[in-house]
């Protein structure tokens, strides 16, 4: 899967977190007797630990080194916000 952007990225000691727009992670059309799925962009989160490598401070730079390795990137579920009971005045 193509990263798209990295939104963040956490790097301590023996830990690395990034976030990013990973291409076709996300199941956007089910499939049918006719039709196939369709795949489209997503938030995804990895982790890893970067055993003594430096982790680039460049997006640019970032995605290559992410593009070189094997990484499993997992579909975050973003928040839904339902505010609506909040924003009424009775």
């Amino acid at each position: 899967m193509a990263i798209l952007s990295i939104e963040s990225c956490l790097v301590e000691k023996d830990y690395c977190y990034i976030e990013a727009i990973v291409e076709d992670a996300a199941l956007t059309k089910a499939q049918t007797l006719i039709d196939p799925p369709e795949f489209g962009p997503a938030l995804c989160c990895t982790s890893f630990d970067p055993d003594g490598e430096e982790i680039p401070g460049d997006d640019k730079k970032l995605i290559e080194f992410l593009d070189s390795r094997f990484v499993d990137w997992r579909p975050m579920a973003l928040p839904v916000f339902d505010d609506y009971e909040e924003d009424c005045v009775i």
